[in-house]
């Protein structure tokens, strides 16, 4: 795998030193080892190497445990004074943007503009001055491939808080699982097999900032859940926990497990279990029941709804709005990227998608091995670019600007709307698995804590199922520049471990209501009827029939199914008719 290491160290010595009677020699160029662009792999545990639980056995078996006597339960949003926001990266090497390093002028027709934490902000010259003040962090602006932090959605007074006079009843999680490898042959994986085969004609070289390419391998996996990604679903499972967790004593009373839900991707089932891990501590097998929903063709799944939704292609393959689109933005803002980079290029040509993957590159190597070489080689106005290119994509192919986004979504979204009725979801049209949802054992109905796992993009479609307006308000986003202030930003929205929590409330004077927080950020509700209020709540009854209105809206039949065109205008999730 090394066999060019040597070559290269050699020829990194050859430096210019004196010789007697003679003139100084030149530096000798430093030229790429034929592995560079290699696959380097790791492989822990040792195969076939078992572990001797006779000299080490676990402490269940060996005994002597101490005093064990359990505490009360957690209930922090409804007796502490203030809520945690996650603002944490740790352990991940945040890479630092020097404004100075690149002469860089963006031009004239690329407005590059700087978004900070609340994509809903009012456009106000105190908010202009705010968002200026705030440091740039080049890691909130790698889109989906953003770990997640704390955002704002517009109701900046409202927090997970229970209010006075309120009392938590019932809580709804969905999130995403957490940092992942790259999905392979797409853009890290074949930008480092283009390095491997010019570095065979032992004339590549990098010179100046990409010195670091001539001893560079690819050390990513494939869609695996990386460490930091355990982490984020441990972590929250533990916050869940701290905040929720007195909710678990209904379960005791009732002499029944918690039911929770995930898909049968490795990284799925990872994420639910290192959230269970946090959440009931370990050993966790005893304390709750895991339904794993098969997510291949041929299966319904509520959180995999792109197998059964045949016009999925319209919405997201190669000649797709969101493609098209997301890849005419990508050619426009990487153009002086590209040619910056090139320069520090011999033996081979530099592409626009090239420059591009080795922005993922940064992303994926920070959430997998802690930091990336490749962060400082871009501005902060080429990753703004970069999260507008996700932003595109997102909003035309799994949110309000694709054709299948809401009857992608309408499959959790009816969920919800049984849980909260307490009746099963017998007569379906969307993606529910009536097998699984039909049986009040794997589908329970009187659940106070309810947690399903999913992806990025079918949580995206949930949004979009449930109608909220707010992100969606700023309208289409245009392909040649960034809008000032947009309400439809991917790092806030579909981060790694993107979470949306559902609150059900009784209050003394208003009784029983529903509010949503995404990324403990209140998300204003837009179905029929709900009133506007600063903390973000909804009559429980005006909200079941504002849903039961939408999904009667959402044709599932003919979105997913008929054959249709559409453009780039469209702002409700649903295919023109």
């Amino acid at each position: 795998m090394f066999a060019g290491l040597l070559p290269v160290a050699l020829a990194t010595l050859r430096l210019a030193y004196p010789v007697a009677g003679g003139p100084a020699l030149k530096p000798t160029k430093t030229f790429a080892g034929t592995y560079v662009g290699s696959t380097s792999t790791a492989a822990f545990p040792p195969p076939d190497v078992p572990i001797d639980h006779g000299l080490f056995p676990p402490g269940d078996v060996l005994g002597f445990e101490g005093k064990t006597a359990t505490g009360d339960e957690a209930f922090a949003v409804q007796t502490a004074p203030a809520y945690a926001y996650n603002h944490d990266f740790v352990p991940l090497i945040q890479p630092d943007v020097d404004k100075s390093r690149h002469k860089h002028k963006v031009a004239d027709d690329i407005d590059l503009v700087i978004e900070d934490t609340n994509p809903l902000a009012e456009d106000d010259d105190e908010e202009i001055a705010r968002k200026k003040k705030k440091p740039f962090n080049p890691v909130r602006s790698w889109g989906n491939l953003t770990p997640w932090f704390s955002s704002s959605f517009g109701l900046d007074k409202a927090s997970p808080l229970i209010p006075d006079q309120c009392a938590l009843s019932q809580v709804h999680l969905v999130h995403r699982h957490g940092a992942r490898y790259p999905t392979g042959g797409e853009g890290p994986s074949k930008f480092s097999a283009k390095l491997h085969a010019a570095a065979q004609t032992g004339k590549l070289r990098f010179t100046k900032d990409l010195a670091f390419l001539n001893s560079w391998t690819y050390k990513l996996g494939e869609e695996l859940l990386t460490p930091f990604g355990r982490k984020q679903m441990f972590d929250l499972g533990v916050s869940f926990r701290s905040n929720y967790g007195s909710l678990l004593k209904n379960f005791t009373e009732k002499g029944t497990f918690p039911v929770f839900r995930s898909e049968t991707q490795d990284r799925m089932v990872k994420s639910a279990l290192n959230f269970a891990a946090g959440f009931f501590g370990i050993p966790y097998e005893d304390q709750y029941q895991l339904s794993l929903i098969v997510e291949a063709f041929g299966f319904n799944n509520t959180f995999a709804p792109y197998y059964k939704c045949n016009n999925v292609l319209k919405a997201i393959g190669p000649n797709s709005p969101s493609a098209k689109l997301s890849n005419a933005w990508i050619e426009k803002y990487l153009v002086e990227a590209r040619e910056r980079l090139q320069s520090q290029v011999f033996g081979m040509d530099l592409t626009i998608a090239d420059t591009h993957a080795m922005q993922e590159l940064c992303a994926y190597e920070t959430v997998a091995l802690g930091y990336s070489a490749f962060c400082p080689l871009f501005t902060k106005q080429e990753w703004h670019g970069f999260q507008y290119g996700f932003d595109l994509s997102f909003w035309y192919g799994s949110g309000f600007g694709s054709p299948v986004a809401a009857a992608q979504g309408a499959g959790y979204a009816n969920e919800l709307l049984h849980r909260l009725k307490r009746l099963l979801p017998v007569e379906n049209p969307f993606s529910v698995n009536q097998t699984l949802d039909g049986n009040e054992i794997t589908f329970p109905l009187d659940q106070s804590i309810y947690v399903d796992a999913t992806h990025e993009v079918v949580l995206v479609n949930i949004l979009t199922a449930l109608d909220f307006k707010a992100l969606a308000h700023t309208g289409p986003l245009p392909a040649d520049y960034i809008p000032k202030h947009r309400s439809f930003v991917t790092s806030h929205i579909a981060p790694f471990g993107t979470n949306l929590v559902i609150q059900v409330v009784d209050c003394a004077e208003t009784g029983r209501s529903i509010r949503f927080f995404l990324n403990d950020g209140a998300l204003p509700i837009g179905l029929k009827g709900c009133p506007k209020n600063k903390d973000g709540f909804c009559p429980l009854d005006v909200f079941i029939r504002g849903l039961q209105e939408r999904l009667d809206s959402i044709d599932w039949q003919y979105d997913c199914l008929a054959d249709y065109e559409f453009g780039d205008n469209i702002t409700d999730g649903r295919a023109p008719r």
